[in-house]
């Protein structure tokens, strides 16, 4: 990696709500390996650890400052403050033992914020460099198969994005992808890789992670985050931006949080865990029942997508709302049986507080035990005033 813009553009957006209205907190983010089974070696480690280093070397070029400046929501004063801004590698703890591989970054959360997806795409890069070598290099071939994905989906009527700088192969794959879709055109929307974006002429895809509500659970209450963190997402951007993400505290205790005027507000809401077709249901019967057309909603699909589950999510919903794709590792990652790692970083702590993400997938569930205890009580007190 030789550029900070090759990372998600919600990272930067998040960024700057983070540079706006919290400043000085400070953070703590978590490395989990969810597939405990995939080790890492001595090699791998001091490869990711010099990796870190000259990441933490680069900062952005007028040429890319003039890309982000551009975006209509980007402030021209955030500009100036990412002029010469540079990622600390002092931020950054790695540790190794008995192959596993624990990571930590701690600092301000305006100044750490944006190690999050380049540290993912370096881990995954490496581990497929130097510990899971069963697989064959094919670039070209990889680009005919990714172009049929694309050719696939555009048939369906299916808006799709690229989502998989996280965990790709690669930055050579990702790049192939982004190239082959582009070349294809269809239905394809763009990527939620600013670098990527930038070098093809797309447009850069991405609004906020379950970071931004966790933040807001750890500087107040876990029982106010979803409107806290969606109000001051508003107060930021003024409209725009306007998808929401649904489960950090369940989908069903999010929804009892945007009743009414936030509901109106937000254009979109993503998925991120639980069976996509049973949230559709869901989330078009609570239009309905708040006297909002569906019709007039959207809904961005991310959570763990290939070609055809995308056609049946879209098929499920056609004709009674939008619907977008966000695709990652089945695009960047698709090696049969050399698997993607299953790897996440997630927020841990918020100036002193614990955080916790709950889900609605139980295996999605991070955080320290007792702040996922104390988060599912106080969802469960809350969800019973607000029946």
């Amino acid at each position: 990696m030789n550029t900070l813009l090759d990372n998600d553009l919600y990272k930067f957006t998040m960024m700057q709500a983070v540079w706006l209205k919290y400043p000085k907190a400070r953070v703590r983010y978590q490395f989990i390996n969810r597939r405990r089974e995939d080790v890492f070696t001595e090699e791998a480690v001091h490869i990711i650890r010099e990796r870190i280093m000259r990441l933490a070397d680069c900062c952005l070029t007028e040429g890319e400052l003039q890309f982000l400046a551009e975006l209509p929501f980007i402030r021209f004063d955030f500009i100036e403050f990412l002029r010469g801004f540079t990622l600390s590698a002092e931020d950054v703890k790695v540790e190794f033992e008995d192959g596993h591989l624990h990571l930590w970054i701690e600092g301000t959360w305006v100044n750490t914020i944006l190690w999050e997806v380049p540290l993912m795409a370096i881990i995954s890069e490496v581990y497929f460099e130097v510990v899971d070598t069963n697989w064959t290099s094919d670039l070209s071939g990889y680009a005919k198969k990714t172009a049929e994905k694309g050719r696939r989906l555009s048939a369906e009527g299916c808006n799709f994005f690229d989502f998989g700088t996280r965990r790709r192969r690669s930055y050579a794959y990702q790049d192939a992808v982004v190239a082959a879709f582009n070349d294809v055109g269809g239905t394809f929307g763009g990527t939620s890789n600013l670098h990527f974006a930038m070098k093809y002429g797309l447009r850069p895809i991405g609004t906020m992670a379950h970071e931004w509500i966790m933040g807001h659970a750890g500087l107040g209450r876990v029982e106010t985050a979803n409107q806290v963190a969606l109000d001051a997402w508003l107060e930021v951007y003024q409209g725009q931006l306007d998808t929401a993400l649904t489960d950090t505290y369940t989908t069903e205790f999010f929804l009892q949080n945007i009743r009414g005027r936030l509901a109106q507000t937000y254009d979109a809401l993503r998925h991120d865990s639980e069976c996509p077709l049973g949230f559709a249901d869901k989330v078009l019967q609570f239009y309905a029942d708040e006297g909002i057309d569906p019709a007039e909603k959207g809904i961005v699909f991310s959570d763990s997508l290939n070609v055809d589950k995308a056609v049946e999510i879209n098929r499920h919903v056609a004709g009674r709302t939008k619907a977008w794709f966000g695709i990652g590792t089945h695009f960047t990652n698709d090696f049969g049986d050399s698997c993607a790692l299953n790897i996440v970083i997630k927020l841990y702590e918020v100036d002193g507080v614990k955080v916790a993400k709950i889900s609605d997938n139980p295996i999605k569930a991070s955080g320290d035990p007792l702040a996922v205890q104390r988060s599912l009580e106080a969802i469960q007190a809350a969800a019973v005033k607000l029946a």
